[in-house]
């Protein structure tokens, strides 16, 4: 369970299984369409396969030794962190997110490659079998363009009393949210989450402490998550994000959840830099993965001193062109001041008044994207919650309507 190198958690996620066209293609035209299309990632690591991309992409395989691993002034820094004011704290995160940046291997904030290689992979599919259209069980409920997700990390107990100011900017425009908890950091208020239950909301675990050492060994990492996996049954929770977004895919198969938002699509500014790449939900082992694609509201506000919404809505615009999901994590603790909630409530209807996303909870997008990877071609169009689409062949590309 400690390597488990040998086991590549991300093989579902094939092209085939991602597009589900009603046409089914054979898999030597898949083949050929995928080792096609490689030169869209050859920049990434020359060292991509079209038999290793999935763990390459996927499991940021590309990162190599670096892949889920603390630097060692990363690792000084979470051990003398509880003994640093906020304000030192941030200019810390400043300093350490620099070095990545200058290093970076993914974009920012826009990291489009792997959706351009979906896209070219259909493209090259559907040349080789020699095909001008053909149906497809499309991405979201209703037709809709873009699914639109909102999480809240509670980092404190001030985060867990604030968190009602967020929860009523969302109410009143019609929108509900995730709520991730860490059990063992703070006293959590039974009637605070029965509030958050009846509001609409769904609960989540975020670790046991937010101490930076979750995955600091992967027998203490085992013995935390039996604890975390109590908590999941307590609270009836189906999901759970890490703490500070350190990450191990294969540890977390330990994980008794049905999703995992430990992942990030692309981030430089996060204690272990990278990103899968990917805008849509995907199967890792035994959990179903929804990334956040939304910059943090702490890295928005705090680390780049932004004070409009506009990145978030830069970033939905790509998003929603090519079907993806917003998936936003913002945190109480940090989003309370009076501008800052203005903020939030310019951005909330901002995306109200732009439409055409299906709204979700992340239990709900997990059931949803299950279901979809799981249906068989000879189901398509007997479901009414799916939509069916048409895929054409263009001159300039793919066309899906």
């Amino acid at each position: 369970m400690e390597n488990r190198s040998e086991e590549n958690l991300w093989k579902k996620n094939t092209p085939q299984n991602f597009w589900k066209l009603r046409a089914g293609l054979d898999d030597y035209v898949w083949q050929q369409a995928v080792k096609k299309s490689l030169f869209i990632l050859d920049d990434l690591d020359q060292g991509i396969t079209a038999d290793n991309y999935l763990e390459k992409i996927l499991g940021e395989g590309y990162l190599e030794d670096k892949r889920w691993r603390l630097s060692p002034l990363k690792t000084f820094y979470y051990q003398i962190k509880p003994l640093v004011p906020r304000k030192i704290k941030t200019v810390a995160r400043k300093f350490l997110a620099g070095g990545e940046i200058k290093q970076k291997r993914v974009n920012w904030p826009v990291e489009d490659r792997y959706a351009r290689f979906m896209w070219h992979v259909l493209k090259e599919a559907l040349i080789e079998a020699q095909l001008k259209t053909v149906d497809m069980l499309y991405f979201w409920p209703e037709g809709k363009q873009f699914a639109f997700v909102l999480t809240h990390d509670v980092e404190t107990d001030k985060g867990l009393n604030n968190i009602g100011k967020l929860i009523d900017i969302e109410q009143s425009l019609g929108f509900y949210s995730n709520i991730n908890i860490i059990p063992e950091r703070y006293p959590v208020d039974p009637q605070i989450i029965q509030h958050l239950l009846q509001a609409g909301c769904e609960i989540g675990i975020h670790g046991l402490h937010h101490d930076g050492k979750l995955y600091k060994n992967f027998r203490g990492f085992s013995e935390r998550m039996i604890k975390i996996n109590g908590y999941m049954q307590k609270y009836a929770s189906a999901g759970f994000r890490s703490p500070l977004m350190h990450r191990n895919a294969y540890w977390l198969q330990l994980l008794k959840a049905d999703y995992d938002m430990s992942f990030f699509d692309t981030d430089p500014y996060e204690a272990m830099p990278g990103g899968i790449l990917s805008i849509w939900p995907f199967e890792m082992g035994n959990l179903i993965e929804l990334p956040y694609t939304l910059v943090q509201d702490f890295t928005l506000f705090n680390l780049l001193d932004q004070n409009t919404p506009d990145l978030w809505l830069k970033k939905i615009e790509f998003l929603r062109a090519y079907n993806g999901m917003a998936l936003l994590n913002v945190h109480p603790d940090y989003m309370v001041g009076p501008d800052k909630l203005v903020l939030y409530e310019t951005f909330l209807k901002e995306v109200k008044s732009m439409g055409g996303y299906w709204h979700a909870l992340p239990g709900e997008i997990t059931g949803w994207w299950k279901t979809r990877s799981e249906i068989g071609m000879e189901n398509l169009g007997k479901d009414k919650r799916f939509s069916i689409k048409k895929v054409t062949l263009t001159d300039e590309g793919i066309s899906i309507q």
